[in-house]
């Protein structure tokens, strides 16, 4: 049933009820954008130019931006040297499967 006609029979039957908006619905919220919720991020993934920051603010603490997460292997050869791998066993690692190196390229 269409969200119309269920708000309709909802509002005709004198019960009260609220939508739940979607992300998509939501991202373009122009109250969510004016009120600085809703911001604009800067990623490689088309279609994806807003996110949500946090509503909570704090005095005497800048408000930080959301930023991009790790892509899978980006840290993994830092991690692995500060774990005291040499740079031949972290090769290794990598060209078995057993850690991803996003630097690392299998031919295959």
């Amino acid at each position: 049933m269409p969200a119309d006609v269920l708000c309709e029979r909802l509002k005709k039957s004198g019960i009260v009820y609220s939508l739940v908006a979607n992300t998509t619905e939501v991202i373009d919220d122009q109250q969510l954008i004016e009120n600085g919720l809703i911001i604009p991020f800067e990623t490689d993934v088309p279609g994806n130019s807003k996110t949500f920051t946090t509503p909570i603010q704090m005095s005497n603490e800048p408000q930080r931006n959301p930023e991009r997460g790790p892509r899978v292997g980006e840290h993994s050869d830092e991690i692995l040297r500060e774990l005291g791998f040499a740079d031949k066993e972290i090769s290794t690692l990598a060209e078995s499967g057993i850690v991803r190196i996003a630097s690392y390229q299998t031919v295959v």
